[in-house]
């Protein structure tokens, strides 16, 4: 079993719908794929007292997977539970539920797809972060982040890489106008050597479907993830 933890450097980069077209892709490809979230900070609750991710619960409908709703996600962070844990209310670690629920989940699945936080530093006050989960976890992770103008994007890989160390083995840079395509190239060039081995650049597109994105990284191929430095099932 293989896994690839998906996260973004800032919020609104497209990682659940880079999540969705990947998994299409691998189905397609006759993997069976899972899915996980471990932290869920947006849930909604259908009915009282009953909360839910959003996007794992789309995930889970346009995959079709068989997964119970709840089991895809580690730990809801519902407004109730945060305030009871800043307070000192209860003292609790999150981390030992959310590796039990990944390692429940992975059971018989050929490849995970692991969707992490809206930036890097989120859930970062209850210690259950992006990158505090993928080393709990073992998992090497692909960063997002949205084109905003060459220097912001420069920063934000430089900034995903200082985080994320080895663990990071890919860049998926969203939403880059065609015109600032040719940048991104020549910047790959310096950071295939100092942040990464692997970049893809996802063009603007009129339709939000993932299936007419441009370019997307070579780390998208399974064969491509390290496996875990130890074992995980």
């Amino acid at each position: 079993m293989k896994a690839l933890y998906i996260t973004s450097v800032q919020r609104f980069s497209g990682k659940t719908a880079f999540c969705l077209a990947l998994g299409q892709r691998l189905q397609k490809a006759g993997y069976k794929v899972g899915y996980f979230k471990p932290v869920s900070t947006y849930p909604w609750e259908p009915l009282p007292g009953r909360a839910y991710d959003e996007d794992a619960t789309f995930i889970r409908r346009i995959l079709n997977l068989e997964d119970p709703l709840a089991a895809m996600v580690g730990v809801v962070l519902a407004p109730s539970m945060v305030q009871e844990l800043r307070c000192g209310c209860i003292d609790r670690d999150l981390m030992p539920q959310i590796e039990a629920a990944y390692r429940r989940i992975m059971v018989g699945k050929d490849i995970m797809l692991v969707e992490g936080g809206a930036s890097l530093r989120e859930g970062l006050s209850l210690e259950v972060d992006p990158v505090a989960v993928a080393n709990r976890l073992d998992l090497p992770v692909l960063a997002m982040l949205r084109y905003r103008n060459p220097v912001s994007m420069g920063d934000a890989c430089v900034d995903a890489y200082r985080q994320l160390g080895k663990r990071l083995i890919g860049l998926a840079i969203n939403a880059v106008p065609e015109a600032d395509c040719r940048a991104c190239k020549s910047a790959s060039r310096v950071w295939k050597g100092a942040v990464s081995r692997q970049w893809g650049c996802c063009r603007c597109a009129s339709s939000c479907k993932p299936s007419v994105w441009g370019r997307s990284p070579k780390c998208s191929k399974p064969n491509s993830w390290p496996a875990p430095t130890k074992k995980t099932c």
